[in-house]
C-alpha cells in the first residue's frame, strides 16, 4: 500500500470536502468534551497531539465530526472504547477485521487511520495486497484467513454463514465471537459516518496513491 501526502489544511479540508464543519480540538469543552471522553484514549491522543503541535492529527476529524453531536458521541464511543481497548482479541486480529472492513466499505479515512497500527502488530505490504485483493492463503494464516472470511461474509450477507461459524468456534469462544462480530460492526458505522458526512482526511496524514485509491472505489 503506497500514500500521497495530504497538502490541505485545516480550514481547506473542513470547508471543502466535509459536510459539516469539523469542531477543533480546542473547542472541544463541556458537553462535547464530555461525550468525546467516552473513548478516552482516542480523545487524550488527539488532544496531546495537537498541543503539541507534532503534526500526527489521527482522529481529529472523525472526533471533531462527533463532538457536534455530545450525546451520540457518548453513545457510540462508549462502544468503540470496548471494541478497541477489550483484550479478548488480539490488536492483530481487530486491525484486520478493520481494515478489510475499511477497504469493502471504500472508506479511505478509516483504511489510513488503522495502516499505522495495523503495521505496529507486523501487517506489512503482502499483507495489505491480501487484504485489498481478498485473496488470503499465501500472506495468512488458516486461523487469520478464516477472520477475514468472516468479514467478508457479514459485508455480503450481514452474517457469518452457520460453515464459517463452525470453524471460528474451533478458535474463539462465544465472547470471542461476540468481540469478532461487535468489531466489525463497530467499524462499518465508522466508513458509513466517514462516508456519509464526506470526513476529510486529517491534517498531515497521508491518503492512498491514486492508483490504490482507484483500486478502493472500484472494489
Amino acid at each position: 500500500m503506497s500514500a500521497k501526502n495530504n497538502k490541505h489544511d485545516k480550514t481547506t479540508q473542513t470547508s471543502e470536502t466535509s459536510k459539516i464543519p469539523i469542531v477543533q480540538p480546542e473547542n472541544w469543552q463541556g458537553e462535547a468534551l464530555e461525550g468525546l471522553n467516552a473513548f478516552p484514549k482516542a480523545t487524550n491522543f488527539v488532544l496531546t497531539q495537537h498541543r503539541s503541535g507534532s503534526g500526527d492529527n489521527r482522529g481529529l476529524n472523525l472526533l471533531g465530526a462527533l463532538a457536534h453531536y455530545p450525546t451520540f458521541a457518548k453513545a457510540f464511543l462508549t462502544f468503540n472504547n470496548h471494541v478497541a481497548s477489550n483484550e479478548s482479541l488480539s490488536v492483530k486480529e481487530r486491525e484486520l477485521i478493520i481494515l478489510r472492513t475499511a477497504w469493502l466499505r471504500k472508506s479511505e479515512y478509516e483504511y489510513v487511520q488503522h495502516v499505522v497500527l495495523a503495521q505496529r502488530v507486523g501487517i506489512g505490504p503482502t499483507e495489505f495486497n491480501a487484504i485489498q485483493g481478498g485473496d488470503y492463503r499465501a500472506a495468512f494464516d488458516d486461523k487469520e484467513s478464516l477472520l477475514l472470511t468472516a468479514v467478508d461474509e457479514m459485508v455480503a450477507e450481514t452474517r457469518i454463514s452457520r460453515a464459517t461459524y463452525q470453524k471460528l468456534a474451533e478458535h474463539y469462544s462465544v465472547h470471542q465471537i461476540m468481540d469478532i462480530v461487535g468489531c466489525y460492526a463497530c467499524y462499518e458505522t465508522i466508513a458509513v459516518l466517514c462516508n456519509s458526512f464526506d470526513i476529510p482526511i486529517d491534517p498531515g496524514v497521508e491518503g492512498l496513491d491514486q492508483e490504490t485509491l482507484a483500486r478502493l472505489h472500484g472494489s
